[in-house]
């Protein structure tokens, strides 16, 4: 069981240098050229993204069943992408809008769309009522490419882990995106699994990011070996690789009975707990 542990532990590492990137950029591009948030509705979280002249792009999740927690997500986009995001909502002549635009139905239960751009801020909602006026196809075309940037930064992999080995001929992979979305398989013996898939408890995540953080990630070794005379018969192997903001990932290899140092097997220790979480 240990041995299980160190490796769906070692399999762990991408969540971590995120944190230590953001906040200089950040500070670099000074304000956000676009802000963008969701407010209400009936969902399992909102959200919030800055994009910032340079590209940094800052996303944080919070959920309502869940308030004493906030996932923060990072990433860059291109020069060219920011560029057409503004042209977007230039060509809805988004400095023209009224405060407040609503759909042409009403829709219960979804979130107001909140664009903030050059200064002014814009509302779209689903439930507005008949005096605010209709939200032209162009700005909702711009809302949903914006919305896009959020979407594809949440489902990028920040964490990937796999083993194989072991008397049991386990195969296993855990994926777990910038926005905390799981999924791990298993097979045995050449018997696949159901794979399992599930949004992780903010506060899991964040355990995560900084155990990594702690155990100094980018700078460990890239692999793990057993001690001098050390050999184990019918052991499993396995990798880790974290990815920064930039896509960048360190991955680290292991295998059962490997010296490795306290801060990276408290790192394997929480994957562990998320397999677990995800496995009962």
């Amino acid at each position: 069981m240990n041995r299980i542990r160190t490796l769906l532990a070692a399999t762990v590492v991408a969540l971590v240098g995120a944190a230590t990137l953001a906040a200089p950029e950040a500070k670099a591009s000074h304000e956000p050229v676009i802000e963008y948030e969701t407010r209400g509705g009936f969902v399992l979280w909102n959200y919030q993204l800055k994009i910032y002249s340079s590209g940094f792009t800052l996303g944080t999740m919070t959920s309502p069943r869940d308030p004493g927690e906030t996932l923060y997500l990072y990433d860059y986009i291109s020069t060219r992408k920011l560029a057409s995001l503004r042209s977007a909502l230039d060509r809805a002549r988004f400095s023209r809008l009224p405060a407040t635009v609503r759909s042409q139905y009403t829709i219960m239960d979804v979130p107001d769309r909140v664009v903030k751009y050059r200064g002014k801020t814009v509302t779209y909602t689903t439930t507005g009522a008949q005096s605010d006026p209709v939200a032209s196809a162009t700005f909702v075309s711009a809302l949903t490419a914006i919305a896009d940037v959020f979407t594809k930064m949440a489902d990028e992999p920040l964490v990937t882990y796999q083993a194989s080995g072991g008397l049991a001929g386990i195969q296993d992979k855990l994926t777990i995106t910038r926005s905390g979305r799981a999924k791990f398989e298993r097979s045995m013996r050449g018997t696949t699994e159901p794979a399992v898939e599930r949004q992780l408890e903010f506060a899991k995540v964040n355990e995560l990011k900084r155990r990594i953080v702690a155990a100094d990630w980018w700078n460990l070794p890239g692999q793990f070996d057993w001690p001098a005379g050390v050999v184990v018969m019918d052991g499993v192997s396995f990798s880790v690789g974290v990815a920064n903001t930039r896509d960048q990932v360190k991955t680290i290899r292991s295998k059962t009975a490997a010296d490795e140092p306290e801060g990276f097997e408290r790192v394997m220790e929480q994957i562990y707990d998320i397999v677990h979480d995800l496995t009962t």
